[in-house]
């Protein structure tokens, strides 16, 4: 049985959503967490894991929670899908989200982007409650309630100001090599338009991850390690009053392709001027991730495929070698966020035939 929510990765894809806001007193509240046992619609509130229509959801530490933010400024936004990522029996999710009273988001400034972010801004100072509605895809439909406080912004300082289309946004990371810089200072303003008085820190969700916040830059940099998802918690400070707010950046880890149902074999025999099996790259790989890949064939010692005899058509290999020997063919398979690996295949050419005295020519 699939799961909905996978327990072992809380903070940032688990944490719905997966921005946490911070009091001028830096009291933080995780915007992922419940608001009440009672606001579960059909989903028990308590401990452990709860079950409904055969699917299973584990209890993180930073579920649904109620937040603060200033009025009449855009929120951080709400990311509804770093919440429920996995689905089973072949469904996809897709999410939804009124007011509570069944009014449109619309009605209290805020909507649901093409991201499954909630993003907006509240124009007066008072509360509004938000009813989040997933569809697994299976036929089965679950629902989660916070509620938003809007508060005035104190005069001349308040939260740091957020502009949505600029923030650092989640990352793919390839196992064992470099990231690009993260500028975690993107999108975020002072709040009086002065001098920039916001300070960064960042804290990350687990250890041996490889990365490091450089506080004289405000970046993230490293190599990254690991196979598992790691979340960078960014809070921006505002040093006029100590309103904050919090960011969380998804780095996830991209895995290489691997064998695919039908592997390439490592040895293969042939024979001068025949045909070899057309093999089919698509299914010798697959991405862990499901993004497109393209592949490259080549000869190991760096000479052309085609002086071999051989070539690549449709994403097959095929054709005849020309001549009795030993060859070794790489094939590269590469996934849409640039993790690639190679497969080496040995091929032993006999000579054909030779007819022998006696035999019709």
């Amino acid at each position: 049985m699939k799961k909905l929510f996978d327990e072992t990765r809380l903070d940032g894809r688990l944490g719905l959503p997966s921005t946490v806001m911070v009091g001028p007193r830096g009291a933080r509240t995780p915007i992922g967490m419940l608001a009440a046992a009672a606001a579960l619609a059909g989903c028990g509130g308590g401990g452990g894991s709860s079950a409904q229509g055969g699917r299973t959801f584990g209890d993180s530490d930073h579920p649904l929670a109620d937040l603060t933010v200033d009025a009449g400024t855009d929120i951080v936004p709400i990311n509804l899908s770093a919440a429920y990522f996995e689905v089973g029996d072949g469904g996809a999710p897709s999410f939804g989200a009124t007011l509570e009273n069944g009014e449109d988001l619309s009605a209290a400034g805020l909507r649901l982007d093409g991201g499954n972010r909630i993003v907006g801004s509240i124009d007066d100072a008072g509360t509004v409650a938000v009813l989040v509605t997933v569809d697994d895809g299976n036929g089965e439909t679950f629902t989660r309630s916070f509620t938003i406080t809007a508060e005035n912004p104190a005069e001349g300082g308040g939260r740091p100001r957020v502009d949505i289309s600029q923030l650092a946004g989640d990352r793919r990371a390839v196992t064992g090599e470099e990231i690009s810089a993260i500028d975690v200072t993107r999108g975020f303003r002072d709040p009086d338009g002065g001098e920039d008085d916001l300070t960064y820190a960042v804290e990350f969700s687990r250890t041996g991850h490889g990365l490091t916040f450089h506080e004289t830059t405000n970046e993230i940099t490293g190599e990254f390690s690991g196979t598992e998802d790691v979340t960078a918690i960014v809070t921006v400070t505002n040093g006029d009053d100590g309103g904050a707010v919090e960011h969380r950046i998804i780095i996830s880890a991209n895995r290489m392709p691997t064998a695919g149902e039908a592997p390439l074999p490592e040895n293969l025999s042939a024979v001068a001027g025949q045909l070899i099996a057309p093999m089919d790259m698509a299914s010798a790989f697959m991405d862990p991730e499901g993004t497109p890949m393209t592949f490259v064939v080549e000869m190991a010692d760096g000479s052309e495929l085609a002086d071999a005899g051989l070539m690549t058509r449709d994403g097959m290999i095929m054709g005849a070698p020309e001549s009795a020997g030993v060859m070794r063919i790489r094939v590269t398979a590469t996934d849409a966020d640039g993790a690639s690996s190679s497969r080496e295949i040995t091929i032993t050419v006999a000579e054909a035939d030779s007819p022998t005295p006696g035999d019709d020519l």
